[in-house]
């Protein structure tokens, strides 16, 4: 791994390296959500591998200890509605994209997992770029990105399973299990659901009523949340639990990324005030 990031132009023994990978392509709900971690050398952090290999408490608490350790985090979504209007493939890369830019620290070189890059367009792009297949295995700090998308992922999507019970969020995080593909025949899909994708359109289509529960005609308002980073206050100020309706606006389907709302690459000033709760990150 040295060698290779030796051999990249400019890219020297002590630049600054973040890793990127992302949480929730296949399922049939709920966003994609990405994270970028820089790791701090002086502050190992054991055990770090592709989150698809640990156990779930082992996530968590690894999880944490990125969080604390890490020389820089931030995370980005793409919303269900984003996912069906650009596809999956182009809705991951964009939250990639939003994560790497909400990093405090300005990377000398962004490693990617996958063989897919975000285009960065129409924001300064100071670093090289590097997709590494199987990065979440490879790259420690691809490893730890992953680990962050995961359980912030799955939080979120036991936060949605509150608002919409009847589909199995909690257990199947919004993946096609049977169970979950049982309740998308019998109760329709909901607002978080991915139209575009196939079980999703199908069951639109066979007439079943949508689950919109107490939220009446206009289930989505509000203005949209995009990311979140390290680069402020600490996870402890951050409330413990989130209102289940103000959520669902965050992700509301008319609610995409405007023009030009990515912010500064070097992240948020010291003293604003991202809120982790949206992501998963306080503890429930």
């Amino acid at each position: 791994m040295t060698r290779r990031v030796l051999a990249l132009p400019f890219v020297g023994s002590d630049a600054t390296i973040a890793g990127v990978d992302e949480a929730g392509r296949g399922p049939l709900a709920g966003p994609v959500v990405a994270a970028a971690v820089v790791l701090d050398r002086r502050r190992r952090i054991r055990g770090l591998k592709d989150s698809k290999q640990l156990a779930p408490d082992e996530r968590t608490r690894l999880a944490a200890e990125i969080r604390r350790k890490a020389a820089a985090f931030a995370l980005g979504y793409a919303s269900p509605a984003e996912i069906d209007e650009i596809n999956i493939l182009q809705a991951t890369l964009r939250a990639m994209e939003r994560a790497v830019l909400r990093l405090k620290l300005v990377p000398d070189l962004v490693r990617i997992d996958g063989n897919q890059l975000p285009r960065f367009e129409g924001h300064p792009r100071p670093f090289l770029l590097e997709p590494v297949i199987d990065g979440d295995e490879k790259v420690k700090a691809i490893s730890a990105a992953s680990i962050l998308a995961k359980v912030c992922r799955d939080r979120l999507m036991r936060r949605w399973h509150r608002r919409y019970p009847h589909y199995g969020f909690d257990r199947n995080k919004g993946y096609a299990t049977e169970e979950h593909l049982e309740a998308l025949e019998r109760h329709g899909p909901c607002p978080i659901h991915r139209m575009s994708f196939a079980p999703c359109s199908a069951a639109a289509k066979s007439g079943s009523e949508p689950y919109f529960p107490e939220l009446g005609s206009e289930p989505f308002s509000g203005q949209m949340a995009s990311e979140v980073s390290n680069g402020a206050s600490s996870l402890e100020e951050m409330p413990a639990t989130i209102d289940v309706k103000e959520d669902l606006s965050l992700l509301g389907r008319e609610h995409g990324f405007k023009t030009g709302s990515a912010p500064d690459l070097a992240g948020p000033k010291k003293g604003s005030d991202p809120n982790f709760a949206i992501f998963g990150f306080d503890d429930e």
